[in-house]
């Protein structure tokens, strides 16, 4: 450390107009050392955006199952060519790279379609849950600057004052195939706002390269393989992103729940059993309640249960190893 307030102490008195971040802190000696430990730079092309991942996996397996929703499955090449003709028409719309796209809707294969369409048309979107209140919804509205909003018919009137867009209705003039990617890693790829349990509500911009190593990683580190994943959380949360993004670029089943299952224990247990759900992430208590209501008859295509969102007590963790313990907690 000496030595490098010294290198520092030098080049400022070298060149005691430049910035901070421009002075040396490193001696020549140890800037050679680590050139040579660091490898080559590879002159390949940047690695490819999440919904390039999703597209590969379309193109590889166009009749695997992609989404379940309210007992009917898109397949991998459905999803895939209905979220091109949305991207196409929104790129009509003139949305593109950094343009800002909020997204309304309730449970619904039109609302994982329209998450896709708008990384496809190159925007970022902005999740809105349609259950937030007004106030909530107007404010991040008018703070994310808003340039088109995706939106159901049902929902409209909730946002009266907005070029909305209605997702379900029909883009089939629109072509299917994927659209040329415009955007990079460091442009948005989604805008997560906060609770504002301390203030106002604050947007974090998220990048896609945040949003490809992030997804990258839950890779690496979960081993099992993810054939199907339960989706409870709120896509206005952050950790759907997990859920959707992790799921579709890896070649699994994202299941929905329908919104009036989303308390019931018993029904999810059901659904986790139709649909061989493999992954699921819930809080610690509601995760513990599945267990306990429905028994672990239902349970059985588990491999991995992730708990977030609340502090998960060792009640909860040997509960599950007692019950299900073949299965990752």
């Amino acid at each position: 450390m000496a030595e490098h307030l010294t290198t520092l102490l030098e080049s400022i008195v070298s060149s005691p107009n430049a910035p901070l971040k421009q002075l040396a802190i490193l001696s020549k000696q140890q800037q050679q050392q680590l050139l040579a430990w660091q490898p080559p730079v590879s002159k390949e092309a940047q690695p490819l955006l999440i919904h390039q991942l999703f597209e590969q996996l379309a193109d590889a397996n166009p009749d695997k199952p992609a989404l379940a929703f309210a007992g009917q499955t898109l397949s991998y090449q459905q999803l895939n060519q209905r979220a091109n003709q949305l991207a196409h028409y929104l790129r009509a719309q003139g949305m593109g790279a950094e343009s800002r796209i909020g997204v309304s809707a309730i449970r619904s294969a039109e609302l994982i379609i329209a998450l896709l369409a708008v990384l496809k048309a190159g925007a970022a979107y902005i999740p809105l849950d349609p259950d937030y209140p007004q106030q909530r919804l107007d404010y991040i509205i008018d703070n994310a600057g808003i340039d088109l909003l995706l939106t159901q018919t049902p929902l409209l009137a909730k946002f009266s004052t907005q070029r909305t867009v209605c997702i379900e209705q029909s883009f089939t003039d629109y072509s299917l195939a994927s659209p040329t990617p415009i955007t990079t890693l460091q442009n948005t790829a989604y805008i997560i706002y906060t609770s504002g349990s301390t203030g106002q509500p604050k947007g974090a911009l998220i990048s896609q390269g945040n949003l490809l190593h992030s997804t990258l990683a839950r890779h690496h580190y979960y081993q099992e393989p993810l054939s199907c994943f339960l989706l409870l959380s709120s896509f206005a949360f952050d950790s759907s992103v997990a859920g959707i993004f992790w799921t579709l670029s890896q070649g699994g089943c994202l299941c929905l729940p329908q919104q009036n299952d989303l308390t019931h224990p018993a029904a999810l247990a059901k659904l986790i059993h139709q649909q061989q759900v493999s992954h699921l992430l819930a809080l610690p208590s509601f995760y513990t309640a599945i267990i306990n209501d429905s028994g672990v008859a239902l349970l059985g295509s588990l491999k991995v249960v992730i708990v977030a969102g609340e502090a998960c007590s060792s009640t909860v963790a040997n509960n599950h190893h007692e019950k299900l313990p073949a299965v990752k907690f």
